[in-house]
């Protein structure tokens, strides 16, 4: 996932080991051409009825031509609730609890994964697909509120050197 939040005092100590780290800010169209992307909804009133009806509505007209011509009432149930499953996992994937709209965020998903892999965190494990995202998708590294951003910024000079990496631009935070 995302975030819209630029410079966060609650994301910079929620995820980066309190401001020690970077924030990776993407060209959202460019990063749009690899993923579907799409800002949670925190409540009711940010659903975009319209954008839902448009993203549903080639599921909704294949499973209704599958319904057709499924053979047996029990299939055609089963398109049904196939269809109903992959509309709850489409909309389910951006909802999220209020009391985190603080974060902005912005969730994605790839739209052909295929190979699931599988990482632990907490305790629970957690399913994730890797994909290659291109440098030219990256604007520019944020600095998290550390006290050593310079030893940062020389890293990531060093890093741009050995792997080319042109035209992103550092950014360092403002809160002390």
């Amino acid at each position: 996932s995302f975030s819209k939040a630029e410079d966060s005092l609650p994301m910079w100590s929620n995820y980066a080991q309190n401001g020690n780290g970077i924030a990776i800010e993407f060209d959202r169209a460019k990063l749009s051409q690899y993923v579907v992307l799409k800002d949670c909804i925190y409540s009711i009133e940010d659903i975009d009825y319209l954008e839902l009806q448009n993203d549903i509505q080639e599921d909704y007209n294949n499973a209704i031509g599958e319904v057709k011509q499924a053979s047996g009432i029990l299939n055609k149930h089963l398109t049904v609730l196939n269809f109903l499953t992959n509309f709850n996992a489409k909309v389910a994937a951006f909802i999220k609890h209020d009391g985190y709209k603080y974060e902005q965020e912005v969730r994605c998903r790839v739209p052909s994964a295929t190979d699931i892999l599988f990482r632990e965190s907490k305790g629970l494990i957690i399913p994730y697909v890797e994909f290659q995202i291109p440098c030219d998708a990256i604007r520019s590294i944020y600095i998290g509120p550390t006290i050593d951003k310079q030893r940062i910024i020389n890293s990531l000079y060093m890093m741009w050197h050995k792997y080319k990496i042109n035209g992103v631009h550092i950014r360092v935070s403002n809160i002390p």
